[in-house]
């Protein structure tokens, strides 16, 4: 089936012709300007007269003719795949080379097969190229057929048989093909320049009838066009009357709010001149309009000014600022609020909160700016701080009165102590002084600090502890002292709590866990997650609870004491352990105990 592997070829050809070709201009196809049937009924002629294969391909890779006769030779080398695949970058170089070429040429493909390259040029443009082949201008010689042969057995042929179609190929000189081809390709540029006047005379009359037809809609549509802007016209008059209707309407309406505005308003032009002087800023000021309309901004700025005798240098500052906004629409007291002192002709002073705002026109900048008079707050706010002032006075030395207080009665305790012979009043007395201690310690630690309603425990409890060894003459030496305490501050109600449990605690390890002279350690950490939850554990590594201790029995006033404070005023749990000593754990909630863990919250129960 040769014609079968020619139609084929001619398929990878269009392909590489795609690849090449894809740059050419793209004006008036050759297909356009000749009768395909008669290019073809020609190349037929041509190819087998002379005794060659013949096809044309356009330059967007689309056959302008069929393959005219094709030689057995080739059509057995392009019946394997490797043998097209050959063939295929043969006719690819030569398709590179084709673009180069302006006269006919002669190619050889890889199995020494003649091809005719031309290109077909009309007026100047390259419309196609003409391919013409499998051709000899003279016999194999025994080299080429040797060649042949190992090309054969390259692309899966039988050697003879293509040696025997390559001897069988016809032999045309190259005077011969080349005289033939020229007259062929002058044959197909005469029809195809024919074609290209044909093809000018009809666009030429196609040309005139539509610029016929496009002066006539254009009168048509133009007629159209001015009726339609005539309505127009009358529609935008009637529109436009309303939008000034509109406008002074709300003009009016600006004006009235700006007016009536109880915070003054001003606004000036680009040039720093004063346009709007609303009556709120009249009576804030003491100035009328009159009187600054037209008047540049920084002088009357500097006029207000409340401290205009003291700084003689304001005058300038203030106009530096006013001409650094209106240049460049910025400062740094821009799009802010700021606290302004003015003082009106009467010689008052008036505190006013100003925002001021740029506002970018054609010109520059414009400055507007909005005042109110916050005189009235500021006064109170100062009455407030006064009262503060006074309320931290008082708690301070009502603090400090408590401690001196809780310390005489603890100096009575300590005397009573002395004269009674009882071991156990003496007891009682004693721990009573000692509680008393703890509550004077917290009453110190509060109206020393800067904050008289928060405890700062690290600090607290650590000089709670000491306390407590010195008063029981306990040596860190026998009897290790370790001290875990978040560094955070809490409400004073529960500091309080806090701090005489852990004196329970520690004063109650300190009398029963190691005996006298003994040794061992004492353990007190106190941490705070982030949500406020409080632990506290108080721990020994002392003789350890009697058998059987239950706190919820306990006759003891202590520990009766601190099973109060732990679950009722604290609202927490109370856990105790004996395991190689004495362990209370305790858990709450600061949030639940008037305040957070940061201390936001300092409503506090006194």
């Amino acid at each position: 089936m040769p014609h079968h592997h020619v139609q084929k070829g001619l398929y990878e050809v269009r392909e590489v012709w795609l690849e090449v070709h894809c740059k050419m201009d793209e004006s008036i196809s050759l297909r356009e300007l000749v009768d395909d049937d008669i290019v073809q009924a020609i190349q037929d002629r041509f190819a087998k007269t002379v005794g060659v294969s013949s096809v044309i391909f356009l330059p967007d890779g689309d056959a302008l003719t069929r393959f005219s006769n094709p030689t057995k030779f080739c059509s057995l080398i392009r019946s394997t795949k490797e043998g097209r695949r050959r063939c295929f970058q043969s006719f690819t170089e030569m398709s590179r080379k084709a673009l180069e070429l302006s006269e006919p040429e002669i190619m050889y493909c890889f199995a020494h097969g003649a091809h005719f390259v031309a290109p077909i040029i009309v007026d100047g443009e390259r419309k196609a190229t003409m391919y013409a082949g499998q051709f000899r201008p003279e016999k194999f010689s025994p080299e080429q057929l040797e060649e042949l042969k190992q090309i054969a057995v390259e692309i899966d042929l039988d050697p003879e048989s293509l040696v025997e179609e390559a001897e069988n190929m016809r032999t045309v000189k190259d005077k011969v093909v080349m005289n033939c081809l020229r007259s062929f390709f002058q044959t197909v540029k005469v029809i195809a320049e024919l074609g290209a006047q044909a093809f000018e005379l009809r666009q030429t009359k196609d040309a005139l009838q539509n610029a016929h037809d496009d002066l006539e809609m254009r009168v048509q549509e133009r007629t159209a066009e001015l009726t339609k802007t005539n309505e127009e016209l009358r529609r935008e008059i009637a529109e436009r009357k309303a939008a000034e209707d509109a406008l002074r309407k709300s003009e009016e309406k600006l004006r009235n709010i700006v007016e009536q505005s109880v915070d003054g308003i001003v606004l000036v032009d680009e040039e720093g001149t004063l346009i709007e002087w609303n009556r709120g800023q009249e009576r804030i000021t003491g100035l009328s309009r009159a009187e600054v309309l037209g008047r540049p901004l920084g002088d009357v700025m500097f006029q207000v000014a409340a401290n205009e005798h003291d700084d003689p240098a304001l005058c300038d500052r203030i106009k530096a600022g006013v001409l650094k906004i209106l240049e460049t629409g910025q400062a740094e007291w821009l799009d802010r609020l700021e606290e302004r002192v003015v003082r009106r002709p009467d010689g008052v002073c008036r505190v006013l909160q100003v925002a001021v705002f740029p506002i970018k026109t054609g010109k520059g900048f414009m400055t507007g700016a909005i005042s109110r008079d916050i005189t009235k707050h500021k006064q109170a706010e100062e009455q407030i701080k006064r009262s503060l002032r006074e309320r931290d006075m008082l708690m301070r030395e009502m603090y400090h009165r408590a401690k001196n207080n809780l310390l005489v009665v603890s100096s009575l305790l300590s005397m009573q102590a002395r004269t009674t012979q009882s071991k156990e009043a003496i007891d009682v007395l004693s721990k009573s002084q000692r509680r008393m201690n703890t509550m004077a310690l917290i009453h110190t630690q509060l109206y020393e600090s800067g904050d008289l309603s928060e405890l700062n425990m690290k600090e607290f409890v650590g000089t709670l502890s000491e306390e407590l060894f010195r008063s029981y003459q306990v040596s860190d030496t026998k009897i290790a002292r370790i001290v875990d305490v978040t560094d955070r501050k809490f409400p004073a109600s529960v500091g309080i709590h806090v701090g005489l449990i852990i004196n329970e605690l520690l004063s109650n390890a300190l009398r029963h866990a190691f005996g006298e002279g003994g040794e061992g350690k004492i353990e007190v950490s106190l941490t705070a997650s982030e949500d406020g939850r409080v632990n506290l554990e108080v721990s020994d590594d002392g003789v350890g609870l009697p058998p059987g201790f239950d706190i919820n029995e306990s006759k003891t006033l202590g520990l009766r004491l601190v099973k109060i404070l732990a679950e009722d005023q604290l609202q927490g749990t109370l856990e105790v352990t004996s395991d190689g000593g004495a362990t209370f754990k305790m858990e709450f909630d600061l949030k639940d105990n008037g305040g957070s863990l940061y201390g936001e919250d300092k409503n506090t129960d006194r």
